[in-house]
């Protein structure tokens, strides 16, 4: 609860941008690595993001319930 699970790329030398990735069904942001490393390269920060559901979350117990408010 409460964890965001992502991988991220830094730029040697950040232009400012930082780019969120969101993987579509089925995937998990593993399916960033080149993209990420190769944006990476040219100067953006990239973050892909993990579904919730989805990668390492679909076996923890309770991902399919929502949080109250």
């Amino acid at each position: 609860s409460g964890v965001l699970n992502a991988l991220t790329w830094k730029a040697s030398t950040s232009n400012g941008a930082h780019l969120i990735c969101l993987h579509a069904l089925g995937l998990c942001p593993e399916a960033f690595d080149q993209f990420g490393e190769r944006m990476a390269e040219l100067g953006m920060d990239t973050t892909a993001v993990e579904v919730r559901g989805f990668g390492a979350t679909r076996h923890r117990p309770g991902y399919h319930e929502m949080d109250p408010v």
